[in-house]
């Protein structure tokens, strides 16, 4: 699956992106999840973790680009695609968002292809995988698509948008190798390690998902997790 987030004030071309892309991907038997937005302000305050982005460099007077630098945080290989000039991009913005270019609103079919396919090549060369033995073979599994993984004893849960699987390890090993791959997933719990682009809300105790799960978070991760939530879900004074 290719995850993609479009922005663009204009919903006509949104509505025109979404569909060329899905035709151009669905010809070549790839799955897409596509999420569109004429706002950035929710992007903004609730990024998601996509492969790829492509947006209207100009739209909300900038702000798209702090938009787009947030799911950077969420996934360091996103590939970004950026119509129109980049207004008042410094050099320190432009090395991090590292956008292919289109040269405006009106690409040509042939144009949006193109770049969607480079993208797609340089998304999937970048593309991280949590791999666990199942016997009898070795699995893989993207990043993303991990929300969560929970424990019972031996065994690893690894709950995904997909489904559920399970194998034997511990937590705090998995929990080990995901710091060492600089993959931020959340020890909320003794037994729960979230991805926190899945989260939708939090308070104190507990957490709840974009699938509309809660999960509890325990007295002893408590601070650790509230402290760490506020600054990724939340904008900075200096950001509004």
């Amino acid at each position: 699956m290719i995850k993609i987030v479009i922005c663009f004030e204009n919903e006509m071309l949104m509505k025109y992106l979404e569909d060329e892309i899905k035709s151009f991907f669905g010809s070549r038997g790839v799955i897409t999840e596509i999420m569109s937005y004429s706002n950035v302000s929710r992007l903004l305050h609730f990024p998601v973790h996509t492969d790829i982005v492509l947006f209207n460099a100009e739209m909300q007077h900038g702000t798209v680009i702090q938009a787009v630098e947030r799911l950077k945080q969420l996934n360091r290989n996103l590939v970004s695609i950026a119509a129109n000039s980049m207004p008042e991009l410094n050099y320190e913005q432009l090395f991090r968002l590292q956008p292919l270019f289109l040269l405006n609103e009106t690409c040509s079919k042939n144009a949006l292809r193109n770049v969607i396919c480079r993208a797609y090549e340089m998304a999937m060369t970048n593309a991280a995988y949590f791999s666990y033995y199942k016997r009898p073979e070795y699995k893989r599994i993207s990043i993303s698509d991990i929300i969560y993984f929970y424990s019972e004893a031996r065994v690893i849960h690894i709950v995904t948008a997909d489904g559920e699987d399970c194998f034997y390890h511990k937590l705090d090993e998995i929990e080990k190798i995901l710091i060492t791959r600089d993959y931020h997933f959340m020890r909320i719990h003794k037994s729960f390690l979230v991805n926190p682009a899945y989260i939708e809300h939090y308070d104190r105790k507990t957490m709840r998902l974009i699938t509309g799960e809660v999960l509890l978070i325990s007295e002893y991760n408590r601070k650790q997790t509230n402290q760490y939530l506020k600054g990724f879900l939340e904008l900075s004074a200096d950001k509004i």
